[in-house]
């Protein structure tokens, strides 16, 4: 069923010696799975935007807190 690529990939070696994913894609086409590294990119992006989200909620808290003033004790007695 391959053949025909399987070609291909024997040509590119014999050309270059050695070839890269983007070679095989170019002669196979995009896989309909994604790559081990595609996937761990993945995970990789969403651990980075919650972390993005973490920390614009600390912020957003932070800021929050530092426009409460402080309360009045002019007219408080103490004790």
């Amino acid at each position: 069923e391959h053949a025909e690529q399987h070609h291909k990939v024997v040509d590119a070696l014999m050309e270059k010696e050695v070839i890269f994913p983007a070679d095989v894609e170019a002669i196979f086409g995009k896989r309909p799975w994604k790559s081990r590294s595609e996937k761990l990119e993945e995970i990789a992006e969403k651990r980075r935007q919650a972390a993005a989200s973490d920390s614009r909620a600390k912020a957003e808290s932070d800021s929050a807190d530092a426009e409460t003033p402080p309360p009045f004790e002019g007219d408080i007695p103490k004790e």
